[in-house]
Protein backbone atom coordinates (compact mmCIF):
# COMPACT_ATOMS: atom_id res chain seq x y z
CA UNK A 1 0.00 0.00 0.00
CA UNK A 2 1.85 3.32 -0.84
CA UNK A 3 1.93 5.62 1.95
CA UNK A 4 -0.26 8.70 2.32
CA UNK A 5 -0.73 9.41 5.76
CA UNK A 6 1.42 10.54 8.61
CA UNK A 7 1.01 9.84 12.17
CA UNK A 8 3.73 12.19 13.75
CA UNK A 9 4.92 12.66 17.03
CA UNK A 10 6.64 16.25 17.46
CA UNK A 11 8.75 16.90 21.02
CA UNK A 12 10.19 20.06 21.34
CA UNK A 13 13.74 20.47 23.08
CA UNK A 14 14.38 23.26 25.65
CA UNK A 15 17.63 24.22 24.05
CA UNK A 16 20.78 23.01 22.49
CA UNK A 17 21.38 21.65 26.03
CA UNK A 18 19.37 19.12 25.92
CA UNK A 19 19.63 18.52 21.80
CA UNK A 20 23.36 17.42 23.04
CA UNK A 21 22.42 15.86 25.52
CA UNK A 22 19.98 13.27 23.42
CA UNK A 23 23.05 13.36 21.04
CA UNK A 24 25.76 12.13 23.45
CA UNK A 25 23.72 9.44 25.07
CA UNK A 26 22.29 7.73 21.99
CA UNK A 27 25.37 8.00 19.76
CA UNK A 28 25.91 9.25 16.11
CA UNK A 29 23.19 8.57 13.74
CA UNK A 30 22.59 9.10 10.38
CA UNK A 31 22.96 12.78 9.23
CA UNK A 32 20.85 14.81 6.55
CA UNK A 33 21.23 18.46 5.85
CA UNK A 34 18.07 19.38 4.34
CA UNK A 35 16.92 22.68 2.56
CA UNK A 36 13.29 23.03 2.52
CA UNK A 37 11.37 25.37 0.32
CA UNK A 38 7.83 26.08 0.54
CA UNK A 39 5.43 27.28 -2.39
CA UNK A 40 2.04 29.14 -2.31
CA UNK A 41 0.33 31.53 -4.50
CA UNK A 42 0.80 35.20 -4.27
CA UNK A 43 -2.71 35.73 -2.03
CA UNK A 44 -1.05 32.75 -0.09
CA UNK A 45 -4.62 30.97 -0.65
CA UNK A 46 -2.70 27.84 0.72
CA UNK A 47 -1.36 28.57 3.81
CA UNK A 48 -4.78 30.24 4.29
CA UNK A 49 -5.90 26.65 3.87
CA UNK A 50 -3.47 25.11 5.82
CA UNK A 51 -2.05 22.85 3.65
CA UNK A 52 1.95 22.91 2.56
CA UNK A 53 3.86 22.67 -0.51
CA UNK A 54 7.33 21.91 0.32
CA UNK A 55 10.31 21.50 -2.37
CA UNK A 56 13.29 19.79 0.20
CA UNK A 57 16.94 18.40 -0.96
CA UNK A 58 18.77 16.74 1.03
CA UNK A 59 22.05 14.98 -0.53
CA UNK A 60 21.14 14.22 -3.84
CA UNK A 61 17.70 13.07 -3.15
CA UNK A 62 14.76 15.83 -4.38
CA UNK A 63 11.97 15.73 -3.03
CA UNK A 64 7.87 17.00 -3.58
CA UNK A 65 5.72 17.37 -0.56
CA UNK A 66 2.17 17.82 -0.09
CA UNK A 67 0.49 18.07 3.39
CA UNK A 68 -2.97 18.78 4.66
CA UNK A 69 -3.77 20.12 7.85
CA UNK A 70 -4.05 17.76 11.00
CA UNK A 71 -7.80 17.67 11.73
CA UNK A 72 -7.09 18.37 15.67
CA UNK A 73 -6.57 20.77 18.18
CA UNK A 74 -3.38 22.94 17.80
CA UNK A 75 -0.53 21.40 20.09
CA UNK A 76 -1.85 17.65 20.46
CA UNK A 77 1.24 15.62 20.70
CA UNK A 78 0.67 13.30 18.29
CA UNK A 79 -0.68 14.50 15.26
CA UNK A 80 -2.31 12.22 11.63
CA UNK A 81 -2.35 14.32 8.43
CA UNK A 82 -1.81 13.51 4.78
CA UNK A 83 1.43 13.86 3.16
CA UNK A 84 1.94 13.06 -0.10
CA UNK A 85 5.59 13.03 -1.01
CA UNK A 86 7.11 11.71 -4.59
CA UNK A 87 10.65 12.20 -5.72
CA UNK A 88 10.92 15.20 -8.58
CA UNK A 89 14.28 15.08 -11.42
CA UNK A 90 16.51 17.65 -9.75
CA UNK A 91 16.04 19.67 -13.54
CA UNK A 92 12.39 20.31 -12.21
CA UNK A 93 13.03 21.21 -8.84
CA UNK A 94 15.44 23.80 -10.12
CA UNK A 95 13.28 24.82 -12.55
CA UNK A 96 10.19 24.98 -9.94
CA UNK A 97 12.40 27.25 -7.26
CA UNK A 98 13.72 29.45 -10.75
CA UNK A 99 10.69 29.72 -12.33
CA UNK A 100 7.37 28.36 -10.16
CA UNK A 101 5.52 24.76 -10.12
CA UNK A 102 2.86 23.65 -12.08
CA UNK A 103 1.05 21.27 -9.19
CA UNK A 104 -1.60 19.82 -11.63
CA UNK A 105 0.88 17.18 -12.88
CA UNK A 106 1.61 15.66 -9.57
CA UNK A 107 -2.06 15.66 -8.44
CA UNK A 108 -2.61 13.78 -11.40
CA UNK A 109 0.17 10.94 -10.10
CA UNK A 110 -1.43 11.12 -6.20
CA UNK A 111 -4.51 10.41 -7.96
CA UNK A 112 -3.44 6.86 -8.85
CA UNK A 113 -3.04 6.40 -4.87
CA UNK A 114 -5.58 3.60 -4.20
CA UNK A 115 -5.98 3.45 -0.22
CA UNK A 116 -7.03 -0.06 0.97
CA UNK A 117 -8.47 1.01 4.18
CA UNK A 118 -12.00 1.68 2.95
CA UNK A 119 -14.62 4.06 1.49
CA UNK A 120 -13.89 6.68 3.73
CA UNK A 121 -10.24 7.10 3.26
CA UNK A 122 -10.45 7.30 -0.34
CA UNK A 123 -13.28 9.61 -0.28
CA UNK A 124 -10.81 11.80 2.33
CA UNK A 125 -7.61 11.70 -0.19
CA UNK A 126 -9.69 12.82 -3.21
CA UNK A 127 -11.39 15.87 -1.41
CA UNK A 128 -8.05 16.73 -0.09
CA UNK A 129 -6.55 16.56 -4.04
CA UNK A 130 -9.84 18.03 -5.42
CA UNK A 131 -9.34 21.06 -3.06
CA UNK A 132 -5.75 21.23 -3.96
CA UNK A 133 -6.15 21.29 -7.39
CA UNK A 134 -8.62 24.00 -7.15
CA UNK A 135 -6.80 26.25 -5.25
CA UNK A 136 -3.60 25.71 -7.74
CA UNK A 137 -6.06 26.72 -10.51
CA UNK A 138 -3.43 26.49 -12.94
CA UNK A 139 -1.21 28.89 -11.81
CA UNK A 140 2.93 28.41 -10.84
CA UNK A 141 3.42 28.45 -7.38
CA UNK A 142 6.22 30.57 -6.11
CA UNK A 143 8.60 30.05 -2.84
CA UNK A 144 7.96 32.19 -0.34
CA UNK A 145 10.01 31.00 2.50
CA UNK A 146 12.63 28.47 3.40
CA UNK A 147 14.60 27.17 6.56
CA UNK A 148 17.25 24.66 6.72
CA UNK A 149 17.32 21.45 9.03
CA UNK A 150 20.05 19.46 9.93
CA UNK A 151 18.31 15.83 11.03
CA UNK A 152 19.81 12.78 12.81
CA UNK A 153 18.25 9.34 12.84
CA UNK A 154 18.94 7.27 15.78
CA UNK A 155 17.58 4.79 17.21
CA UNK A 156 16.35 4.09 20.36
CA UNK A 157 14.98 1.18 22.76
CA UNK A 158 12.64 1.67 25.70
CA UNK A 159 11.18 0.00 28.40
CA UNK A 160 7.70 0.21 30.04
CA UNK A 161 5.43 -1.43 31.76
CA UNK A 162 4.23 -2.99 28.19
CA UNK A 163 7.69 -4.03 27.30
CA UNK A 164 10.16 -3.19 24.84
CA UNK A 165 9.66 -0.75 22.65
CA UNK A 166 11.72 0.17 19.56
CA UNK A 167 11.84 3.53 18.26
CA UNK A 168 13.25 5.30 15.27
CA UNK A 169 13.77 8.87 16.28
CA UNK A 170 14.80 11.97 14.69
CA UNK A 171 16.87 14.36 16.02
CA UNK A 172 16.86 17.91 14.25
CA UNK A 173 18.06 21.12 14.80
CA UNK A 174 16.62 23.62 12.63
CA UNK A 175 17.43 27.53 11.41
CA UNK A 176 14.73 29.46 10.54
CA UNK A 177 14.39 32.93 9.06
CA UNK A 178 16.27 35.43 11.41
CA UNK A 179 18.81 33.41 12.66
CA UNK A 180 16.05 31.24 15.48
CA UNK A 181 17.38 27.79 16.26
CA UNK A 182 14.79 24.96 17.25
CA UNK A 183 15.40 21.73 19.05
CA UNK A 184 13.27 18.64 18.24
CA UNK A 185 12.58 15.06 18.48
CA UNK A 186 10.03 13.24 15.55
CA UNK A 187 9.31 9.55 15.47
CA UNK A 188 7.19 9.21 12.53
CA UNK A 189 5.13 6.74 11.42
CA UNK A 190 3.92 6.37 7.67
CA UNK A 191 1.00 4.27 8.08
CA UNK A 192 -2.86 5.33 7.89
CA UNK A 193 -3.30 4.42 11.78
CA UNK A 194 -1.01 4.17 14.95
CA UNK A 195 -2.18 3.27 18.18
CA UNK A 196 1.74 2.77 19.64
CA UNK A 197 2.46 6.56 18.99
CA UNK A 198 0.33 7.71 23.20
CA UNK A 199 2.62 5.00 24.67
CA UNK A 200 5.94 5.87 22.19
CA UNK A 201 4.96 9.44 23.84
CA UNK A 202 4.55 8.68 27.10
CA UNK A 203 8.00 6.48 27.00
CA UNK A 204 9.76 8.75 25.67
CA UNK A 205 8.77 11.95 27.68
CA UNK A 206 9.43 9.58 31.03
CA UNK A 207 13.03 8.41 29.28
CA UNK A 208 14.02 12.22 28.76
CA UNK A 209 13.11 13.63 32.20
CA UNK A 210 14.15 11.18 34.32
CA UNK A 211 17.46 10.08 32.71
CA UNK A 212 18.36 13.56 31.04
CA UNK A 213 16.06 15.66 33.60
CA UNK A 214 14.92 17.09 30.50
CA UNK A 215 11.57 18.56 30.16
CA UNK A 216 9.42 18.84 26.49
CA UNK A 217 6.95 20.62 24.98
CA UNK A 218 4.77 19.48 22.40
CA UNK A 219 6.12 21.31 19.05
CA UNK A 220 4.31 23.17 16.48
CA UNK A 221 4.80 22.03 13.05
CA UNK A 222 7.73 23.70 11.78
CA UNK A 223 5.79 25.31 9.15
CA UNK A 224 3.06 26.54 11.41
CA UNK A 225 6.68 28.37 13.32
CA UNK A 226 7.71 29.76 9.98
CA UNK A 227 4.53 31.39 9.02
CA UNK A 228 4.76 32.69 12.77
CA UNK A 229 8.45 34.41 12.09
CA UNK A 230 7.29 35.71 8.84
CA UNK A 231 4.30 37.15 10.23
CA UNK A 232 6.79 39.37 12.93
CA UNK A 233 7.73 42.66 12.65
CA UNK A 234 11.04 43.10 10.74
CA UNK A 235 12.72 44.25 14.06
CA UNK A 236 11.66 40.86 15.82
CA UNK A 237 13.76 38.91 13.35
CA UNK A 238 16.44 39.36 15.15
CA UNK A 239 15.41 38.77 18.82
CA UNK A 240 16.73 34.94 18.61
Amino acid sequence: MTAWIETELKLALPDEAAWNWVRSRLGQGKVVEQTNHFLDRSDRAFASARVGIRLRSEGPRRLLSLKGESGQADLEPVTRRIELETAIPTTEFDRALAKGLELAPWIAKWREIRPESGEPDRLELGAFLDESERLSSGMLLERHASFSNRRETIGLTLDDSAGELELEIELDRTTFPGGRIDFEIEVERTSERDGMMTRTHRALSEWLSQEGHIQTSVAESKLARLHAILEMPDDSHSSG
